[in-house]
């Protein structure tokens, strides 16, 4: 199916659900960005297109070309995740994923760092990690930003979302040479992000741009910028 297919069957469905439901077996890439356009364009609200959404995947989601890593990703890219959801869906606890192996269940602090990384770009603050995986901490205020957010423009919240990824993919050492990063980072579509943002993604620039910088060498790096 064609982007176009799907937008002219999107005209002719009658609720929300029926919608979410074509977009998701479209298969197509950027499915729920036209999805949401389409519910935002009736005068839908954004939580409940998302309900709708999220009721019509199937309970344990196929599995990316990646595997859990890039399922995992995804899902911390999408929205304001917390620290016992994200164990959860770690743990193979979740039923927006179902069952992982005993693998990804041994790199539980891994991937939960993977998290509070995510949630320190979204957030803007330093979210740390807990030892029982349960409750967080944040720097400065100590309460959770998610619960008394404004709701923020679509354009920041997407340049957020692609931070997330980007710091994830290189701390995760998804690209496998140096130039690879720097081309990603200096490509960065920076429109839409705040200060604190843009100074981060400017700070792990300007280090792998130094000579003899190599792909772990950025790997830290980003993890280090995105918890200071």
């Amino acid at each position: 199916m064609t982007i176009l297919e799907l937008m002219k069957d999107l005209t002719s469905a009658s609720t929300i659900s029926e919608a979410a439901t074509l977009s998701i077996n479209s298969g197509i890439a950027g499915a729920k960005d036209i999805y949401l356009a389409w519910g935002k364009e009736r005068g839908d609200t954004a939580k409940d297109l998302n309900e709708a959404w999220k009721e019509a995947q199937p309970q344990k989601a196929k599995r990316a070309a990646g595997g859990f890593a890039a399922d995992y990703y995804n899902w911390l890219a999408e929205d304001a995740r917390s620290e016992a959801d994200a164990k959860a869906f770690i743990m193979g606890e979740s039923e927006e994923y179902g069952e992982t192996t005993n693998n990804v269940k041994n790199h539980l602090t891994h991937y939960l760092n993977i998290w509070a990384l995510a949630e320190t770009v979204r957030s803007g603050e330093t979210v740390l990690r807990s030892v029982s995986g349960g409750s967080t901490a944040k720097k400065a205020t100590g309460t959770s930003k998610k619960a008394k957010a404004e709701p923020e423009p679509e354009q920041e919240r997407n340049a957020k979302k692609e931070l997330i990824s980007l710091f994830a993919k290189i701390a995760k050492g998804e690209f496998k040479t140096i130039t690879l990063i720097r081309q990603h980072l200096s490509n960065f579509d920076k429109e839409g992000l705040e200060q604190n943002e843009l100074d981060k993604l400017s700070a792990l620039q300007e280090f792998v741009d130094a000579k003899g910088i190599k792909p772990a060498d950025a790997q830290t790096e980003a993890l280090k910028i995105m918890k200071a």
